[in-house]
């Protein structure tokens, strides 16, 4: 999902701002694929082709999300990630407060762009890609 015109994925196609749809606390909405709220990447470290992707997910308390991770030549005009190349996935639980640090080793070449999705136990509830965060070292 990379090289078009919008979004790779849009929860809010027809949202009044036509763009990506922002988190909210907890992730307690309804709305297609529950407006699952996407990962935020803190941090890509490396050495090599190697690097480490830290980062939260905040969204329904005490659950397992599966949170994916693309590699893409360029991110989105927006600044958020499209999906070229899938490059490995952990899960993560959220705490009582719905927060879930997550941290994960993959293999993205030096000047490529990292974005995430986080989907929901259920398997429909995929969020919209995170902003993406280039590979700099």
């Amino acid at each position: 999902i990379f090289n078009n015109t919008e979004l790779g994925i849009n929860l809010l196609r027809n949202d009044i701002s036509g763009g990506v749809t922002l988190n909210d606390t907890l992730d307690g909405d309804s709305g297609p694929n529950d407006l699952q709220n996407y990962p935020d990447i803190q941090a890509v470290t490396g050495a090599g082709t190697l690097c480490t992707v830290r980062g939260v997910l905040n969204s329904s308390p005490n659950t397992a999300y599966t949170i994916d991770f693309y590699r893409s030549l360029s991110a989105d005009p927006t600044s958020y990630g499209e999906g070229e190349v899938w490059v490995g996935s952990v899960t993560a639980t959220t705490n009582s407060s719905g927060q879930a640090a997550f941290s994960v080793n993959l293999t993205v070449p030096v000047g490529q762009w990292i974005s995430s999705t986080a989907t929901g136990p259920t398997g429909s509830s995929t969020s919209e890609f995170s902003r993406a965060v280039k590979r700099l070292s």
